[in-house]
C-alpha cells in the first residue's frame, strides 16, 4: 500500500498575520532607532555647548592672566589704560605672552578686546598696540546665543564696579595716569544663556591692587 504524504502551505491569512507582526516589529524597532539617533544628537548637541561655553572662560582666563601694564594709544590718538571696562567695549585689555613661532620682528604684547555683537561674543584682537586710522581688529566669535553679558570689576576698597578704571581723585597728570592704569583686584563675567541659565566666573588677576 503507498501513504500519501500531504504538504500543508500557510493560508492567506496566517501569512497576513505574519506580515503584519514584521511590519509592527520594524516600525518599534525604527521608532527606537530614531529616538537612539535624537538622543545622541541632542547630547552631541549638549557637549558642543558645554565645550563653547568652557572656551570662552578659557580666553577670558588667558587673557586676564597675561595683563600686563601697557597703555595704548586707539585709532584718534587718545590714550587708553591697560585694562578698561564699560565703553566701546565690554572688556579691553593688554597682554604679554602672545607666541612667536616664527620668530618675526614683532611685540611679545597684544591689545585685545571683547564685545557683544546682536547675540554674539566676540574676541578683538590687534595686530599692533598703538592703532592708526586704519589698523583693524582680527574678530573671534567665542559663544553664540547669549541673552547678555556682564563684566564687573573688584575695586581695591572691595566693591564691585561696572566700569573701569575709577576716577582719578588726584588732580596732577602723573597721579592721574597712574590712577587710571591701576589694575582691579578681580574681574567678574556673568553670562546669561537661554539654555543654560546663568554662569558667573571671578577671576583674580596677577598683581591685584598694584
Amino acid at each position: 500500500m503507498k501513504t500519501l504524504v500531504t504538504h500543508r502551505g500557510f493560508t492567506l491569512i496566517e501569512l497576513l498575520v505574519a506580515v503584519s507582526i514584521l511590519a509592527i516589529v520594524s516600525a518599534m524597532a525604527y521608532t527606537g532607532l530614531v529616538r537612539v539617533e535624537n538622543t545622541q544628537q541632542r547630547i552631541d548637541k549638549k557637549e558642543a555647548r558645554i565645550g563653547q561655553i568652557q572656551m570662552t572662560f578659557l580666553n577670558f582666563e588667558r587673557d586676564l592672566q597675561q595683563i600686563v601694564h601697557r597703555p595704548i594709544r586707539n585709532q584718534y590718538g587718545t590714550r587708553r589704560p591697560s585694562i578698561e571696562g564699560k565703553g566701546e567695549y565690554l572688556l579691553a585689555l593688554t597682554r604679554g605672552g602672545l607666541s612667536n613661532p616664527a620668530h618675526v620682528a614683532r611685540s611679545s604684547l597684544q591689545r585685545v578686546a571683547y564685545v557683544l555683537e546682536d547675540d554674539k561674543l566676540e574676541r578683538l584682537y590687534w595686530m599692533v598696540l598703538d592703532q592708526a586710522q586704519d589698523s583693524m581688529p582680527v574678530k573671534q566669535v567665542l559663544l553664540t546665543h547669549i541673552s547678555s553679558i556682564e563684566i564687573q570689576f573688584l575695586e581695591p576698597g572691595g566693591n564691585w564696579s561696572s566700569d573701569w578704571p575709577p576716577q582719578a581723585t588726584d588732580s596732577s597728570t602723573n597721579s592721574a595716569e597712574q590712577e587710571q592704569d591701576r589694575f582691579p583686584r578681580a574681574v567678574s563675567v556673568k553670562l546669561t544663556l537661554p539654555d543654560v541659565g546663568t554662569i558667573r566666573r571671578i577671576f583674580v588677576l596677577p598683581g591685584a591692587g598694584a
